[in-house]
């Protein structure tokens, strides 16, 4: 909090203490209707949203009005801020309008990058985050900092530095924003080499690796963050194929320059391979609830098989998983292996202390600012009360990333108030759900005097109102054809995952006809009959369309009501749903009866 922002916010704690008094406080215990901001130039109404939508409507008190100016303290975007409560609603005063008055932060103009040659600016542009227009945020162009100093290390730079200042822009009142990038020497890879490797050879450990060496397709860029990650890889490789001793001891550099001064860098990995050994079994200890031979059940590597690690470990990770699943969260499996040197192999010793299951005391959601917490709690197929499932709170994950209102979902297990209680905790990060688009479309037409351009417009919300539901709508206008529809669904009712929604959709149309209003006439559904413009019936079914003067134009109005309904059921192998709908319509058409005759009857 800046010093200007701590002076205005006491000065307005001093002014409003006489106000309180002599007004006894009357916002207190009132809804909040609003929360307006008045000085906003660069800061976008959608940048504040959601951090005030959440205190729309909730009871004003002290707590709830500090926390509110905590959060918009916390958006950076201001110097200073001054709230004030004012009387709201009908009658005036049964309601509470939060108005902030702001003094934002200077925005950014434009940015700039000085020293960089090794990179253009398009490429560092696309790596920060802040842009133009932005208000100025200390820390966001920190972590740009090290943004473009991570872009330049992938690209051969180990030594960059990089650093910001900003001065006032060359017009207006804003500011500049100037990276200064110190490169340093591009380092680029010359050779790879191996030693203590006997088991594979370099080619095949060189395959391995994502650092390539210099060529006319590769740029063998050097970089710290690869090195660590291909250390890693070969120990894998090697682990994988029984292994399971070796390691990356060590990867020397030797370096030099070349006529361009950059660095020309030979790395060698120096391998320690130990020997393969194979694989002797695995026993376990102290299970009772699940017996032996439905845990050896769950392991798929084979006595006298190269030992994988991976599959090993995740073999042992499924047996740890045949408790968790249960219930029984709070139990401790170990490992112990057992070497025989003379016949080459492995095994392993589990021994399992078992507890007993760990119920949920609670479930919280925590990281929701717009969606109800009922809306998440009844995706979760766990209620307090409930043996823990790691299962079912997987499940529930994935149903809550099927709603789409989540960007990202991580589920917290800390002990409860008792032994053998837990809580679940469900954070969210929420996504926006509101889908606006608008657009031309051209098309051709048989008729020379329609117009070929009609605009669309759309708006769903599939989060209307936090409550889980979809509500949208569509407008399609042109000068021949408009049209409008509106449709909302609801995914739970009555408790259940039983679907229901409805859609309406009203349309107007300028169509043409043929007439009849030339001797002879006809009812319109003889064999023989034939509209005006026409002399028989040889000619009417030549399929061409006569002059528009023996053509009537009439207005088409339509209105189609639909109604859905589904139910979900979950299955080991995802969701299956069943659903069906009914619809009805109705269609009017209107002339002008005292001119025209149509040829059609039911017209």
């Amino acid at each position: 909090m800046t010093k200007r922002l701590k002076a205005s916010l006491a000065l307005f704690v001093l002014l409003s203490l006489p106000c309180a008094a002599q007004e006894g406080d009357w916002y207190q215990g009132k809804p909040i209707s609003d929360i307006v901001f008045n000085g906003l130039q660069s800061v976008r109404p959608a940048d504040i949203e959601g951090v005030i939508a959440p205190y729309i409507g909730r009871i004003f008190s002290d707590e709830v009005f500090w926390e509110l100016q905590g959060r918009v303290f916390a958006l950076e975007f201001f110097d200073a801020v001054n709230p004030t409560a004012e009387p709201a609603g009908i009658p005036l005063g049964s309601e509470v309008l939060i108005r902030f008055s702001v003094t934002e932060r200077p925005h950014i103009t434009s940015i700039v990058f000085e020293g960089n040659t090794g990179l253009r600016r398009n490429e560092l542009l696309d790596a920060i985050t802040i842009k133009e227009n932005d208000v100025i945020n200390e820390p966001r162009i920190r972590l740009d900092e090290q943004a473009i100093i991570m872009k330049y290390q992938e690209k051969g730079y180990p030594d960059v530095r990089v650093s910001s200042t900003t001065r006032p822009a060359a017009k207006g009142t804003g500011i500049t924003l100037v990276f200064t990038v110190t490169e340093g020497r591009h380092t680029v890879i010359e050779a790879i080499q191996f030693e203590g490797n006997s088991a594979f050879s370099a080619r095949t450990l060189t395959g391995r690796l994502s650092l390539k060496t210099k060529s006319g397709l590769r740029s063998g860029a050097f970089s710290e963050a690869k090195l660590l990650a291909d250390r890693a890889t070969l120990t894998a490789y090697y682990t994988e194929r029984g292994y399971v001793d070796a390691a990356v001891r060590d990867v020397t550099r030797t370096s030099r320059q070349d006529a361009k001064g950059n660095n020309l860098l030979t790395l060698t990995f120096h391998i320690v391979e130990g020997r393969p050994w194979l694989f002797g079994g695995i026993t376990f200890e102290g299970n009772e609830i699940f017996s032996d031979e439905e845990l050896s059940a769950l392991v798929t590597t084979k006595s006298g098989s190269v030992i994988n690690a991976r599959r090993l470990e995740a073999d042992l990770q499924r047996v740890a998983d045949r408790y968790f699943e249960n219930g029984y969260l709070f139990n401790t499996i170990g490992r112990q292996e057992v070497r025989n040197n003379e016949a080459g192999t492995i095994s392993y010793t589990v021994p399992v202390i078992e507890r007993g299951r760990a119920h949920i005391e609670n479930i919280t959601v925590r990281g929701n600012r717009k969606t109800k917490d009922h809306v998440i709690l009844r995706e979760i197929p766990l209620e307090p009360g409930d043996v823990f499932s790691k299962t079912k709170v997987l499940e529930g994950m994935r149903n809550l990333y099927n709603l789409q209102f989540f960007s990202n979902i991580l589920p917290d297990t800390p002990p409860g108030s008792a032994d053998q209680l837990m809580d679940l905790i469900i954070n969210v990060e929420e996504q926006p759900t509101t889908d606006f688009q608008f657009g031309l479309t051209f098309s051709g037409s048989s008729s020379p005097d329609d117009f070929p351009i009609s605009g669309i417009l759309s708006l769903t919300n599939r989060n209307f109102m936090g409550y889980g539901n979809s509500l949208g709508g569509e407008a399609n206008l042109s000068p021949q054809v408009q049209s409008g529809s509106i449709r909302y669904t609801q995914r739970w009712l009555f408790g259940l995952p039983l679907s229901g929604g409805f859609d309406l959709t009203v349309s107007h149309s300028k169509k043409t006809a043929f007439s009849d209003n030339r001797s002879p006439f006809f009812n319109g559904d003889e064999d023989y009959a034939f509209p005006d413009g026409f002399s028989s019936l040889g000619e009417y079914q030549s399929s061409y369309l006569p002059n528009s003067d023996y053509l009537l134009t009439y207005d088409a109005f339509a209105l189609s009501l639909g109604f859905q309904t589904g139910y979900r059921w979950a299955t080991p192998y995802g969701n299956l749903g069943l659903a069906g709908g009914l619809r009805t319509g109705a269609n009017y058409n209107s002339y002008d009866d005292n001119i025209y005759r149509p040829f059609d009857p039911q017209l």
